[in-house]
């Protein structure tokens, strides 16, 4: 169940004990949508499924079945880009809703392609954002 999932790796301390017990007997079922049901076709629908929803919310999910979430927490969890917003700007991006579109093909590069380091993941996103 989740209580006992919530003391084991990859889940500890992603939920507070409490906090998890409301989630489990008040939540909204239908707040689980995205985390229940098929898998994530890719490492980046997983984080972006995932990230949707709090820690509560995905241990509830993950007791319920969804084991992927599993691979969520040991893998993809904590990835993050060397880039921000910022680096963009600086190159010449201007404000707005390219710098997201940017990041989040640099992101995609990171997790299903495997495309680490800085200069590769402002490439991808330099050219996503100026697409």
């Amino acid at each position: 169940d989740a209580l006992d999932l919530a003391g084991s790796d990859p889940w500890k301390g992603v939920c507070e004990r409490g906090d998890l017990v409301m989630e489990a007997v008040f939540g909204d079922p239908g707040n689980l949508a995205g985390l229940t049901g098929s898998e994530p076709g890719s490492p980046l629908e997983s984080v972006v499924r995932a990230r949707a929803h709090s820690g509560c919310e995905q241990l509830v999910a993950r007791a319920a079945g969804s084991t992927w979430l599993d691979r969520y927490r040991t893998e993809w969890a904590e990835v993050t880009l060397e880039i921000d917003g910022d680096d963009l700007i600086e190159a010449g991006v201007p404000q707005g809703p390219a710098i997201g579109l940017g990041l989040d093909a640099a992101l995609a590069a990171r997790l299903d392609e495997g495309i680490d380091g800085r200069d590769e993941q402002l490439a991808i996103a330099l050219a996503a954002a100026r697409a």
